[in-house]
């Protein structure tokens, strides 16, 4: 399930939608309100969620990204993947990051912090520096593809990245269909599609794992009412 956990650091980025709302005035308690949820299928097997919980503290933004999969054959489980990040930003700039994953036993921990107007990343490999300016690699802020490089939250590297338009699409939402954009990844973390509606809201996700397809369904990405689930 590699592709799983590579998909799962994206998770959580446009040149197009960052124009739309620019990365230091995108406010995703505004866009998204309290929550991001997203269902995630692998096929049209249930297998997941992933939620981001958004809380304001004076200045400060908290954000809590959580995702849990399980991956079962005849009734038995064959694959768990867990992973929560917790971080705080600022005027839309990244202050610090925990992050823990077990991905099927394998336990790691990612650490970033801003010292000297630098990111030190901590992962399991070791650390280095990187600008302040370089996001996490978390979907929902839209900031995320206007630069080369994403701070993968599973390893503690620093990715390089490309990323393609590859046209609109209509995407279901909690608040109906959208008009979204779709974008595909290349580089260190590739061969992965997200979708950014007009207002730089991230509504869907889309990769392959060992022929089969892994999609994010909206569940609550949009600010308003919940979708109930089919």
């Amino acid at each position: 399930m590699k592709s799983l956990a590579a998909a799962l650091v994206l998770a959580l980025a446009p040149a197009g939608p960052a124009a739309a709302a620019a990365p230091a005035d995108f406010d995703p308690l505004k866009a998204y309100g309290e929550r991001i949820v997203f269902d995630v299928y692998r096929g049209e097997d249930r297998i997941g969620q992933h939620v981001v919980r958004f809380t304001r503290d004076g200045g400060n933004l908290g954000v809590r990204a959580q995702f849990n999969a399980a991956v079962k054959m005849i009734g038995f489980t064959v694959f768990r993947f867990d992973y929560r990040s917790d971080a705080s930003w600022r005027d839309g700039a990244l202050l610090d990051l925990t992050a823990s994953t077990n991905d099927d036993g394998d336990r790691r921990t990612v650490r970033v912090d801003r010292r000297n107007g630098r990111l030190v990343v901590s992962g399991p490999d070791g650390a280095e520096t990187t600008d302040q300016g370089v996001f996490p690699s978390n979907h929902w802020h839209p900031g995320a593809v206007t630069g080369s490089r994403l701070i993968n939250t599973l390893t503690g590297d620093v990715a390089e990245v490309r990323v393609s338009r590859v046209g609109q699409e209509r995407v279901a939402t909690n608040a109906g269909p959208v008009e979204a954009t779709r974008y595909r990844f290349d580089g260190d973390l590739r061969d992965i599609d997200v979708w950014y509606d007009g207002d730089g809201r991230w509504v869907k996700l889309r990769f392959r794992e060992n022929g089969s397809v892994i999609d994010y369904r909206c569940v609550q990405c949009v600010n308003g009412p919940r979708m109930a689930r089919e």
